[in-house]
């Protein structure tokens, strides 16, 4: 055979050889019957399947190639599963140590969240999938102590857990994150971690949620320095405190949400604070911050979520922080804020609290034009003035409202056609000079209902019942000058207080669904307070 015509016959075999295995291969069986004696171990729970989902599981069978079921993706190339997410299928059952699952030794993404797997334990067999990039163990019941084998997976990029029956072993959460190295996200929501936080994180990591785990000790200020973090969560670890760094923070071009509620900084507000100016939401709850509020803060132009509440911040509130333009969320609460509530000029607010302040002056007229507002908590300062329901009568979205305990005198100069919207489902107006009930007409979805301490007469009227007789929960029409209430006709109330009425004759008798009824009769001459538990 010549030369050339042997040349030809090895590029023919080449070009074969090079066709043959660039051909989809079909699911390996071995696979299938380990995916199908995974499904053998669980069931499925029917009262968690809703008409908008249902288990993958359920599809599973041998008529079709096991890569095209639902939740399975396999490598084309030798038909290896190398993705299972089976993420919020209503499966109910155990995964132990001899389980199926650990067949699919190619697996590179794995999702198991949202299950329920009967506090089985997680098994060290998961440290050996070795080709792992991303796992979800995360609100699936699984308990007890995490293996120390998970930090053998060396390529994980993303880790969740999550669930108060989880823990740590001494030194595996550091021994996790000394060897995870290539690390982008980590969520490890209420783990019993237990520990001081390490100095040294991947500089890969974007994500570092670590609320509510146990965590005490001094965070690291490396951890504010990492140049790729988008998310911090510490927030509800009580034991942990900290310092803020007093210069720019690397991190701060990236950063879009950082929540540090209930780690205790006990410093002022530092005006580094507003150097971060990629962040979406910040959360410093219950921080013990004291001082004024920066007015750096302004710089937060894409901040949707700001939450400074129960702290011992106090001043004036910064013009600027009430023109930001991305704002939606903004919670002062439980302060010492003093002066004035200005004009709010962030078209995108829709809730509002700056409740327990000393804030005063008359509310700001602008409130009327956000009409997606749909919280407004006012309630324990010093705003005072004459409100009139037509106010708040084009606030079509507005669901929470509450203006107790301040120096409003509520009005309604327009009694038979202005009313409060009928989107209210919980209405605070305690001490606010209320005289009649006409102004809530058009509220017939309330579930929470308080005009205690005001100058409301005679008898709440039948159409005030029909309105609430589904909906309310809670009651409290106490300390008013009602003369009588013959029956209370409604068929959800939880608690229901009448006390300190001119209420006479027979005591009316609660609903079936009341656990705490408070009632005073003058005829009788003494308090009466009843407990239906």
């Amino acid at each position: 055979m010549g030369s050339g015509q042997f040349s030809f016959l090895f590029f023919l075999c080449f070009c074969q050889l090079s066709f043959s295995s660039s051909i989809p291969h079909s699911c390996r069986k071995d696979q299938s019957y380990a995916l199908l004696e995974f499904k053998r171990t669980l069931i499925i729970d029917p009262s968690l399947v809703t008409s908008s989902s249902y288990s993958y599981t359920s599809s599973w069978n041998m008529s079709r190639d096991c890569c095209s079921w639902d939740g399975v993706v396999c490598n084309e190339m030798a038909g290896h599963v190398i993705e299972l997410d089976l993420s919020c299928n209503s499966l109910v059952g155990k995964i132990d140590s001899n389980s199926s699952l650990f067949q699919l030794s190619h697996l590179q993404r794995l999702d198991l969240s949202l299950n329920n797997f009967s506090s089985s334990h997680i098994s060290p067999e998961f440290g050996r999938f070795s080709s792992l990039t991303y796992l979800d163990l995360s609100d699936s019941y699984f308990s007890g102590q995490i293996p120390s084998e998970i930090s053998h997976l060396s390529k994980l990029q993303s880790l969740y857990f999550s669930g108060e029956m989880l823990k740590f072993g001494p030194h595996d959460f550091e021994m996790l994150l000394q060897n995870l190295t290539q690390l982008r996200e980590l969520h490890l929501t209420s783990i019993n971690i237990s520990s001081t936080i390490p100095p040294n994180f991947s500089s890969r990591l974007t994500t570092l949620s670590l609320g509510s785990t146990g965590l005490y000790g001094i965070i690291p200020e490396s951890i504010f320095h990492l140049p790729n973090l988008e998310t911090l969560v510490l927030q509800n670890n009580d034991q942990l405190s900290g310092y803020f760094p007093k210069t720019k923070w690397n991190s701060s071009a990236s950063l879009m949400e950082l929540d540090l509620s209930g780690v205790n900084f006990s410093c002022n507000l530092p005006e580094s604070i507003g150097y971060l100016t990629s962040l979406h939401s910040l959360s410093l709850k219950n921080c013990n911050l004291r001082g004024p509020i920066p007015e750096s803060l302004s710089n937060l132009t894409h901040i949707l979520d700001l939450d400074l509440s129960d702290n011992s911040l106090n001043g004036t509130m910064p013009s600027g922080m009430f023109s930001l333009p991305s704002l939606s969320r903004l919670v002062l609460s439980n302060n010492h804020f003093s002066g004035q509530f200005e004009d709010f000029n962030s078209n995108s607010v829709i809730w509002i609290d700056l409740s327990n302040n000393q804030l005063q002056g008359h509310l700001p007229k602008s409130i009327e034009n956000h009409v997606n507002l749909t919280g407004l908590v006012l309630s324990f300062n010093n705003f005072n003035g004459s409100v009139d329901v037509s106010f708040f009568a084009d606030l079509k979205q507005l669901y929470y409202l509450d203006l107790s305990y301040n120096c409003i005198s509520l009005t309604n100069e327009n009694k038979h056609n202005v009313t409060l919207p009928g989107s209210l489902m919980s209405l605070r107006l305690a001490a606010c000079e209320v005289k009649e009930l006409e102004f809530l007409r058009s509220a017939k979805l309330l579930w929470h209902l308080d005009l205690s301490n005001n100058k409301i007469e005679g008898r709440i009227p039948d159409w005030a019942w029909s309105n609430w007789i589904i909906s309310l929960k809670s009651l409290n029409i106490s300390h008013n000058m009602l003369a009588s209430v013959d029956s209370i006709p409604l068929q959800s109330a939880n608690a229901i207080d009448l006390r300190s009425n001119f209420l006479q004759g027979s005591l009316p008798i609660p609903p079936i669904s009341t656990r705490f009824f408070f009632i005073s009769l003058i005829s009788v001459g003494r308090s009466l307070r009843l407990f239906a538990i």
